[in-house]
C-alpha cells in the first residue's frame, strides 16, 4: 500500500552552520512584509517534494529548513529525519533546484515538516509554560554578540533595532532564522546578527514540534524602531 504523508508547513518567526545558501545577500532590508511574502513563497516550493514520495511505501517524518539567497538561488538542510533514506536526498535536491525570484537583504528561510497522515500533530506551543529564567542567559550571550556585529559593520555611535523570528527544535537547535525588521540599513549587519542567533543553543522548549520565538535587539545610544 502506498504511504500517506501530509506536508505541513510551518511560518518560519533557520546548529553552528550559518544561514547563507552560498550566494552572499546584498541590498538594504527590504521590510517585514516583503520578508512574509518570500516565507510563503518557500512553503509554496514544498510541492516539489511531492514527487519524491512516490512509490514509497513507509511513510517518512521529519523536518527540513528551505533558504533563499537574495538572488533567489536555495539552499535546503535536514532537521530531522525518520524514514526512508533514498527519499531525503530526493527532497533535498529537489528545493536546492527550486528557485525564486530575487530579494534584497539577508536569506531567508522556511521549515517543511513531514508526517504520516494519520500520525497527530503536535499540540499548539505554549509560550506561557517557558522557563523563561533559563533563556535569559542565552538572550545576552547574544545581545553580546549582537554588539559585536555592530561595532564590525556600524558606524560609531550608529543606533539600530533588529528583530528576528525563528523556531527552536527538540534539545534547543535554533532554525529558520529570519530578519522581520531591521533600521541598521546594512545588510552585513542584519546577516551577521542572523548567523548569531541560529548559531545559539537555547534551552530546551520540551516542545516537540518546531517551537516558534522571536527576540529583538537594540544597538547604540537610541531606539529607531
Amino acid at each position: 500500500m502506498r504511504a500517506r504523508t501530509v506536508l505541513v508547513l510551518l511560518l518560519a518567526f533557520p546548529a553552528c552552520a550559518t544561514l547563507s545558501s552560498g550566494s552572499s545577500s546584498s541590498g538594504k532590508f527590504p521590510g517585514g512584509e516583503a520578508v512574509k511574502s518570500r516565507i510563503k513563497e518557500l512553503e509554496q516550493k514544498s510541492q516539489v517534494a511531492i514527487g519524491c514520495m512516490k512509490g514509497v511505501t513507509e511513510t517518512p517524518s521529519a523536518t527540513i529548513e528551505v533558504t533563499a539567497a537574495s538572488d533567489g538561488k536555495m539552499a535546503s538542510r535536514t532537521l530531522l529525519w525518520s524514514g526512508p533514506q533514498t527519499v531525503e536526498p530526493c527532497i533535498l535536491d529537489a528545493a536546492r533546484m527550486a528557485t525564486v525570484p530575487p530579494l534584497a537583504g539577508a536569506p531567508v528561510s522556511a521549515i517543511w515538516e513531514l508526517r504520516p497522515k494519520d500520525a497527530p500533530p503536535a499540540p499548539p506551543p505554549d509560550v506561557t509554560k517557558l522557563d523563561t529564567g533559563a533563556f535569559q542567559p542565552m538572550q545576552a550571550r547574544v545581545q553580546q554578540n549582537v554588539d559585536s556585529c555592530a561595532q564590525r559593520h556600524l558606524s560609531e555611535g550608529f543606533g539600530a533595532d533588529i528583530e528576528l523570528t525563528f523556531v527552536i527544535l527538540p534539545g534547543g537547535r535554533t532554525a529558520a532564522v529570519n530578519v522581520m525588521e531591521s533600521t541598521a540599513a546594512d545588510t552585513d549587519f542584519d546577516v551577521c546578527v542572523q548567523n548569531a542567533v541560529g548559531g545559539t543553543q537555547f534551552p530546551d522548549t520540551h516542545y516537540l514540534g518546531a517551537f516558534p520565538y522571536k527576540l529583538r535587539f537594540h544597538v547604540g545610544p537610541s531606539s529607531q524602531l
